[in-house]
């Protein structure tokens, strides 16, 4: 088996493998070509609406250090750019099988605003962090975040979409 087939093998099975450790998520591989390998939703209880992001997998045989990682996506994350811009979250996870490390990084990275809108920073260059349990914990709680703001500003009830409508749905 060549060497890239068993490194892309073992990718996706790390993505799987990292994501099942949630009984909350709900995973969805791509077949298309819109950019993305996965596409994670899951629901936040007491909330409405279904939140999701997008996953896209890379992985190399060498160990990296963080800046050796940011070294080795900069291309990939140019690459994804192309693709969007992209209307949800989207990181691209990193994972090198020398030492079993993981990185990820944003390519399409949820703001908070001030304002109550929902931007998403789309990123020109990587800024890879170590990528495990607590990480995805972290990922989770910025796309949550991220559309309570989206919802907020986007849904609005009734045929009228008054003000007063407007705040009903942000509370």
């Amino acid at each position: 088996m060549a060497t890239r087939d068993l490194i892309g093998k073992r990718v996706h099975a790390l993505t799987i493998m990292l994501l099942t450790r949630r009984e909350d998520l709900l995973i969805e591989e791509v077949e298309d070509d819109i950019g993305l390998d996965v596409i994670v939703r899951f629901q936040t209880e007491g909330k409405r609406g279904l939140r999701e992001f997008g996953i896209k997998r890379r992985g190399a045989w060498a160990a990296m250090t963080k800046h050796g990682a940011d070294e080795a996506l900069l291309p990939f994350v140019q690459e994804m750019n192309r693709h969007g811009p992209f209307l949800r979250p989207v990181c691209l996870f990193f994972f090198t099988m020398e030492n079993d490390g993981a990185w990820y990084t944003w390519v399409a990275e949820p703001i908070e605003a001030e304002d109550g809108n929902a931007p998403l920073r789309s990123c020109d260059e990587p800024d890879c962090r170590q990528l495990d349990k607590r990480a995805l914990k972290e990922i989770i709680e910025r796309v949550d975040s991220w559309h309570d703001a989206a919802f907020a500003s986007l849904i609005v009830n009734g045929a009228g979409g008054s003000k007063t409508d407007h705040k009903q749905v942000k509370q």
